[in-house]
């Protein structure tokens, strides 16, 4: 299955060079992710994310004088395969910034070759507090997406509405882990404890045990971490053991992989998501031109079908950022496009993000005001939830 996902992501990166020749003086953005598992199309939109910026930075004239081209590396979500991709992106000496996937136990592995290397890592989704919190001077992971702190607040808030009796449903991982603690402290502040808290393993087959484990606990919601397969699995069961929970998720399931796994259960239960971004908000410049941009890229995008929009959106404007931070610092030094990330003065992108994005002491770019729960419409398209307006 390795040399079957090897090959595509050849053929994929040929077709996403094509037409541009590959000097060696040309600058490098690296993009280490899951593009041909189960998180396949949450990592493909990261990838045309970074594809549509680093397009928009060469019409203007490239980096320093020199144009910028993309390295795509697929780890497939194993931990062993991201560390070697960027050990080996590392080792390129014109390569400036890495932008990451969804999945956070691969990167904390790679953190250790991240920062012995002093690699800018760009992170689009992944979640896990500690992948920004992770105790490096200086630290070079910053982020434009849901930390799981941030997340869960949002859905215990949400989830309060329907109820105090909580059941937690999560992923074995650390990425898991960091959901339990966010949400713990959360519904502690509230002095509420969970009725339930059930785990699933990465590639479960089988999560009756659990599910029935939730169900004797009579949970008002469920409040889920689960990647696109897991979840699939989890939700289908909930169907099959006729226990429709109400379901509120974090954004490991807003892409195109869950739909399709799980699109009949879709139709007898309620599960929504979290999410930070749509191209359905109050319109910009940026935000227009973007959406014109994947129209031509995207032919379902013109029935406003756009798979993992907050992936695109957030990769995209991590690539403007390390652009931006380049040219600040009129280096490819890394170091030097580090600290300039921390001192861009001002970035108007296409997410929601602070302003000034970054800071020394602050990593996390993203603008909690802009959070809503969302879900799919029968065809598959990522909609606000009618009682949860977007902003």
């Amino acid at each position: 299955m390795w040399k079957r996902a090897k090959t595509l992501i050849l053929i994929f990166s040929f077709f996403l060079n094509a037409g541009s020749p590959q000097a060696p003086s040309d600058w490098v953005i690296g993009v280490d992710a899951d593009l041909s598992l189960g998180g396949a199309s949450a990592g493909q939109a990261i990838l045309l994310g970074v594809r549509l910026a680093a397009d928009e930075i060469n019409a203007s004239g490239g980096l320093l004088g020199r144009k910028l081209r993309i390295e795509a590396r697929d780890h497939g979500g194993i931990v062993l395969r991201g560390i070697e991709n960027v050990k080996e992106l590392g080792a390129l000496s014109n390569m400036i910034g890495i932008v990451g996937g969804i999945h956070s136990n691969v990167i904390l592995s790679e953190l250790e070759v991240i920062h012995s290397k002093k690699i800018p890592y760009l992170i689009p989704w992944a979640s896990a507090d500690e992948l920004v919190d992770n105790g490096r001077h200086p630290n070079f992971v910053f982020r434009l997406g849901g930390r799981d702190q941030y997340v869960g607040e949002f859905l215990v808030g949400e989830a309060l509405k329907h109820g105090k009796r909580i059941g937690l449903l999560l992923e074995s991982t650390v990425w898991g882990r960091s959901n339990l603690k966010a949400l713990k402290k959360t519904l502690a502040l509230r002095k509420i404890q969970p009725v339930a808290v059930e785990w699933i393993d990465r590639a479960d087959s089988n999560v009756n045990v659990q599910i029935s484990a939730l169900q004797r606990k009579n949970p008002d919601v469920v409040i889920m971490a689960l990647n696109a397969p897991e979840g699939a699995l989890a939700v289908n069961t909930m169907t099959e053991r006729g226990t429709p929970f109400r379901v509120l998720s974090h954004w490991g399931i807003a892409h195109e992989n869950f739909f399709k796994l799980a699109s009949a259960s879709l139709k007898k239960m309620k599960v929504e998501f979290f999410q930070p971004f749509s191209f359905s908000t109050f319109q910009n410049n940026k935000k227009d031109a973007l959406l014109k941009k994947l129209k031509e890229h995207l032919p379902q995008a013109e029935n406003g079908k756009i798979d993992a929009a907050s992936g695109i959106a957030h990769a995209y404007d991590l690539t403007l950022m390390l652009g931006a931070a380049t040219s600040k610092s009129k280096s490819a030094e890394r170091g030097k496009i580090r600290d300039a990330l921390e001192s861009l003065a001002e970035f108007k992108g296409v997410a929601c993000s602070q302003r000034p994005p970054f800071t020394p002491q602050r990593h996390e770019a993203v603008d909690k005001g802009c959070f809503f729960l969302a879900q799919f419409s029968d065809d598959g398209k990522v909609i606000p939830s009618p009682l949860s307006p977007v902003p």
